[in-house]
């Protein structure tokens, strides 16, 4: 599969104005290769920030352009996992359905940016509860009378 029919499925997946798809080119190796980026829209920030990427599997210093992997950008780490779907004209085997594994990660990156969302109001409450550790208390412990 090449880098303008990943970008297309990417764009039909991601249509929505939360998303935006672009790509970069990059040399790795000596080899031209494209990155696809997906980016969402931030409301704290105000702008769209890079969620996922995706580009040519590489091992090693061996690029193996017809295998296209998807990394997540999590907060405290990177997932990688490989696009089934992709290498069908090296192994007939893959028989991934590449659009539907794209559908899924959309919903996956939702469930993504909530969680993001749930851990910047925890660490926000954590701040506050150092900050202001009476206030807290008591409110809590009105919390518990009523």
């Amino acid at each position: 599969m090449k880098a303008d029919e990943i970008k297309s499925l990417l764009e039909a997946v991601f249509f929505e104005d939360e998303y935006e798809i672009y790509d970069v080119d990059y040399v790795k190796y000596g080899h031209k290769l494209k990155r696809i980026f997906v980016k969402c829209y931030s409301e704290r920030l105000n702008k769209h920030m890079a969620m996922l990427f995706v580009d040519n599997y590489i091992i090693g210093t061996t690029i193996v352009e017809d295998v296209w992997r998807i990394t997540w950008t999590l907060p405290n780490q990177n997932y990688y996992m490989n696009i089934p779907g992709t290498s069908t004209k090296r192994n007939p085997k893959d028989i991934g359905d590449t659009k539907s594994f794209l559908m899924l990660s959309k919903q996956k990156l939702k469930d993504v940016i909530l969680i993001n969302e749930m851990n910047r109001r925890l660490m926000e409450d954590m701040r506050r509860m150092d900050n202001e550790p009476t206030e807290i208390i008591r409110d809590f412990k009105l919390k518990q009378i009523l």
